[in-house]
This record gives C-alpha cells, sequence and structure tokens, in this order.
C-alpha cells in the first residue's frame, strides 16, 4: 500500500512540474511595501508610488499629499 502512494504522488507531482515548468510547490513572491497613510502592507507591483512613498490606492496617495501641505 505504501508502494502504491508513494508512486501515485510521484506521478502528481510529475503532472504538475510538466504543466507549471517549474519544480512542484515552487511559488513566486513578491516585495510588500506599507502604505504611507494608513500602514497597510500589499505587495509592491498593486501600489502606486508617488513622492518615493508607497500608497495602497489614489485617495491615499491624495490625502498624504493633502496632510503635507
Amino acid at each position: 500500500l505504501l508502494l502504491r502512494y508513494y508512486r501515485k504522488q510521484k506521478a502528481i507531482d510529475n503532472d504538475v512540474k510538466k504543466e507549471s515548468g517549474t519544480k512542484a510547490g515552487a511559488r513566486q513572491t513578491e516585495d510588500m511595501v506599507r502604505c504611507a497613510q494608513c500602514q497597510v502592507h500589499l505587495p509592491k507591483g498593486e501600489s502606486i508610488v508617488a513622492e518615493a512613498k508607497y500608497f495602497c490606492s489614489e485617495a491615499h496617495r491624495r490625502a498624504y499629499s493633502d496632510q503635507a501641505q
């Protein structure tokens, strides 16, 4: 039974490798940044950059710049 289970898992892992083109279980990671207005962490790719600061939304970018004035 253990041998069958191992062979089945090995076959599943090989199928996953073929589909994804990478090692099974490999994940891509992205740097996290903090919104200068609300301090929420979000992926860097989803953030808005202005004045060398990161924001989670356009509304928070405007609110931060309004506070600075």
